[in-house]
């Protein structure tokens, strides 16, 4: 069996989702993976970004598995698998993997050292083991909109030799286009 590689997608727009699924069975490079999608659909209850949903997703991935949290506006380039499978053969001892990632308005978030803070990285960003992050989870309701780059930023801090920086942008934010 091959590994597997679970996504975890907060959806607010259902009109995304076809060309998101359509990406993820026909538009990857070859990797080794068998990828899961984890919907979760963010309706009218109170649940600010999705972050909740996000926490339930994770919580729904096997320990040991890789994993990584997107929103419904965000697509990956082509070869971020077969990259992270690489990255996990060159890396045996990481847990997570945090790569560069670009807004539709060309802005670039670049996964420096420096950057490893709330505001200066996404969630999106980051390839992570289910067993490398435990407990850790996105604290909305104690961080708000940074509480992705706090989760980082406390990971990072407390595992720097475990997270391995990869400063090329491979994730898009906002666009469903490369």
């Amino acid at each position: 069996m091959s590994p597997r590689f679970y996504v975890c997608i907060t959806m607010t727009r259902p009109q995304n989702m076809e060309r998101i699924c359509e990406f993820y069975l026909r538009g990857l490079d070859d990797h080794p993976f068998e990828i899961r999608l984890l919907i979760g659909v963010q309706g009218n209850e109170p649940d600010p970004k999705g972050v909740n949903k996000c926490n339930e997703m994770i919580d729904l991935v096997p320990d040991g598995c890789w994993f990584s949290c997107i929103a419904d506006d965000t697509l990956e380039h082509p070869t971020l698998l077969k990259r992270v499978a690489k990255l996990i053969d060159e890396h045996q001892e990481a847990g997570a993997f945090v790569f560069g990632g670009k807004r539709n308005a060309g802005t670039i978030f670049h996964a420096v050292p420096e950057n490893m803070h709330d505001g200066c990285v996404c969630g999106s960003q980051i390839v992570l083991n289910k067993s490398f992050i435990g407990s850790h989870r996105f604290e909305y309701s104690k961080y708000g909109d940074r509480c992705d780059g706090k989760l980082i930023n406390t990971i990072f801090t407390q595992y720097p030799d475990k997270v391995v920086l990869v400063d090329e942008p491979l994730r898009y934010f906002g666009s469903l286009e490369w």
